[in-house]
């Protein structure tokens, strides 16, 4: 179809440039035209009175109708020109609206992801503040989902691992509060690994490895190097001080205790580094 409109429009075009002159007086070259098109035999030379005739005849009769799809054709190119332009246009408003219908999709599950974080984090307070340990856990395992590298959320799982773990008094419960002590280690050291200068992990870490699990050595290096960051604070000084204690170098202990009373910015603290000089030293 769209290859006769292309081939009529190209006739047309060629035979209504000379149609009006071409009723009054045929031109030689339209006439030769029009019979090479309809005699593939014909091989130039005098055109006969009866083909002009003939021909005159049919301009006459096909005159209007020549014109007629020629000014039909000329439409039809201007409606696909505003068909195309139109397909143009609505493509491209379907491919914004796909933009803003994404980003509005985007926006709401930002939206919803901030209200779920903001309530497990309210719910989460509220079981630390009730010693819900176990539920609080819960509501962190949750969250890390969403800030899987958040120093403070591990923190918080190994406090309330640890927490869960030494609620198990009974011999039936032995294992599962050694898992409990387990996880809350790799909690606090995950931490640790986030953050080298959180204290809050690094002193659960020592605590719990010092007092609870029994194995003092195991918190050694990551007080050390805690300590190489903070050389000031008291409180890494006086967990390292017990694990030279506890690891069989009772002078280590005393050297770093006298350190801890020279620096003590308090009475209290002053009289608590005394007090474990005077407890190591009277029990040699």
């Amino acid at each position: 179809m769209k290859g006769k409109i292309i081939q009529v429009l190209i006739v047309g075009a060629a035979a209504a440039a000379g149609l009006s002159s071409c009723q009054e007086k045929l031109n030689e070259n339209v006439l030769e035209q029009i019979v090479m098109m309809e005699t593939p035999t014909y091989k130039g030379g005098p055109i006969s009175p009866e083909t002009v005739e003939r021909v005159r005849s049919a301009l006459a009769q096909f005159e209007g109708n020549i014109k007629d799809t020629v000014q039909a054709t000329g439409q039809l190119g201007t409606y696909y020109r505003l068909l195309a332009k139109q397909y143009v246009e609505i493509e491209e408003l379907k491919q914004e609206i796909a933009a803003l219908k994404a980003r509005e999709e985007n926006d709401t599950r930002r939206s919803l992801d901030e209200k779920s974080t903001l309530y497990q984090s309210l719910l989460f307070l509220e079981y630390i503040d009730r010693e819900m340990y176990g539920e609080a856990l819960d509501q962190i395992r949750a969250a890390r989902s969403i800030y899987p590298e958040s120093p403070t959320l591990f923190y918080y799982a190994g406090l309330c691992s640890a927490r869960v773990g030494k609620s198990m008094t009974a011999p039936s419960e032995q294992r599962e509060r050694d898992r409990y002590y387990a996880d809350a280690a790799a909690y606090y050291r995950r931490s640790v690994e986030l953050d080298p200068g959180y204290f809050d992990s690094v002193k659960g870490l020592a605590v719990l490895e010092i007092f609870e699990l029994g194995q003092p050595a195991q918190a050694e290096s990551v007080l050390v190097n805690f300590l190489d960051r903070e050389p000031g604070n008291s409180e890494a000084k006086f967990l390292l001080a017990r694990v030279y204690f506890e690891t069989g170098r009772a002078e280590a202990a005393v050297d770093l205790y006298e350190d801890i009373a020279a620096e003590a910015t308090s009475e209290e603290m002053r009289d608590a580094a005394n007090a474990n000089i005077e407890r190591i030293r009277g029990g040699r």
